[in-house]
């Protein structure tokens, strides 16, 4: 069931959606908004993804035949989109560098512009979920975009209070605030030359904060080209000093930069012009010895795995397939764990096989640079591919072998020679040798 409903006390619909209690909640090695997961491509940097359980729909289905003269019910339409804000996993809105964060709003402007060429469309809401608490099911970060039938009571009421004031005193409700807000100071969080970010007098929410320009307009897409380009240079900053993290401006921009591109704004001096940017196309950091400015991912788990445990389920290093383990098992043969373990011997088939004659354990990985049969009777597959024997660190240290020396490998089916190639990285008691090789 998916349906509008009339609520008679605050005048506005109400949507009931009894289908999207089918929501599943993800498991924690799987998420579908990750590259490989075959939901989504392998390759993109923000993407428009429609919503698998959407609570407006531009065909939604018939309402329940339970309208009387007091109870009012109207079809579900709309629009619901799922937009993903990068392919990490964890990567945070806050975290998207500034020309990421100019291709997910020109997605943003996009979608609206899309979604609002829809006639039976009357309000656009482009917002952010976060957390279980308020409904979400997917931790992969990402944004939403929903089209409504109708306009929400709240923007009606602030519609209409713009409107009062305005017939009132003549001016802008918006703007007033804005310059009251300004005025006091105090609660202004963050204001660049095109927004200011403050967190109201009447705020209703500890965090509750407004985002409003410095100009009027109405919709997303009326930010021109030339707007977001001047943004993202005016916005672009650079570390000044490692110790408290202060930072400055990038670009050098003038006023002859702005009027060029049309838009309002302040110069800035910075470490680079705009000029000298577009002509080299980067800007290279100073870097010094021992600086601060090297990103070294995991360092801390690396350093004390007990004290800092990777964000796993096992506080490991988790390397897995989700998308292999499910295709696999649902074949009904067996069942593979998406996390890779090492095992002795099939589970199904009883224990390992090694004996005193044959200790070690083969495994066959296959190579794509060759098939299945006796490929070395080609001799340049020969030469170019040697097939090596690989053999752990301690197994050879035993046998007193060492990379680039030829083995003789013996099983019960035959026996070859191959040039070894000693890892730490093979788990002592198994030797591998690539598919076709024998």
């Amino acid at each position: 069931m998916a349906e509008l409903r009339w609520h008679p006390l605050i005048q506005d619909w109400v949507m009931i959606n009894s289908n999207r209690q089918n929501r599943p909640q993800m498991p924690k090695d799987w998420c579908p908004f990750c590259p490989g997961s075959g939901k989504v491509p392998d390759d993109y940097e923000v993407l428009k993804y429609d919503n698998d359980f959407p609570a407006l729909s531009q065909n939604p289905p018939q309402p329940d035949d339970v309208a009387n003269d007091f109870f009012q019910v109207r079809p579900s339409y709309g629009k619901c989109e799922v937009i993903l804000y990068s392919p990490g996993h964890t990567t945070t809105l806050a975290q998207l560098s500034d020309q990421h964060m100019r291709k997910l709003v020109d997605l943003w402007a996009e979608r609206y512009a899309d979604i609002r060429s829809d006639e039976n469309i009357k309000y656009v809401f482009i917002f952010e979920n976060r957390g279980s608490m308020v409904g979400t099911s997917m931790p992969h970060p990402h944004g939403q975009i929903y089209g409504y039938s109708v306009i929400p009571k709240k923007l009606q009421l602030e519609l209409t209070s713009a409107q009062q004031y305005r017939a009132q005193k003549g001016s802008c409700l918006f703007c007033d605030m804005l310059a009251a807000e300004k005025d006091f100071g105090k609660r202004i969080v963050f204001e660049n030359d095109s927004f200011t970010i403050f967190l109201p007098f009447f705020t209703e929410y500890p965090y509750g904060i407004y985002l409003f320009p410095k100009r009027h307009f109405s919709h997303i897409t009326d930010m021109t080209d030339a707007e977001r380009t001047y943004y993202s240079f005016a916005g672009a900053i650079k570390m000044t000093d490692q110790a408290t993290a202060a930072y400055e401006p990038l670009f050098t921009i003038t006023q002859e930069d702005i009027n060029a591109l049309g838009v309002e704004g302040e110069p800035q001096q910075g470490s680079i012009t705009i000029a000298e940017f577009k002509e080299k196309g980067c800007y290279k950091t100073q870097r010094s010895k021992g600086d601060a400015l090297t990103y070294r991912p995991f360092e801390a788990f690396i350093a004390d795995p007990v004290a800092n445990p990777a964000a796993t389920a096992s506080g490991k290093f988790e390397i897995y397939s989700a998308t292999l383990s499910a295709v696999v098992s649902s074949l009904g043969y067996s069942a593979i764990p998406p996390i890779a373990k090492w095992q002795i011997g099939d589970p199904e088939q009883g224990a390992g096989t090694q004996t005193d004659a044959y200790p070690l354990l083969l495994w066959t990985p296959h190579s794509l640079r060759r098939s299945h049969t006796v490929n070395d009777n080609v001799v340049s597959l020969r030469e170019a591919f040697p097939q090596e024997c690989f053999m752990s660190t301690v197994d050879a240290e035993a046998r007193g072998i060492k990379s680039g020396d030829t083995v003789l490998m013996t099983s019960p089916y035959g026996k070859v020679l191959r040039p070894a190639k000693v890892l730490p990285t093979i788990v002592p008691g198994a030797v591998a040798l690539q598919d076709g090789a024998w």
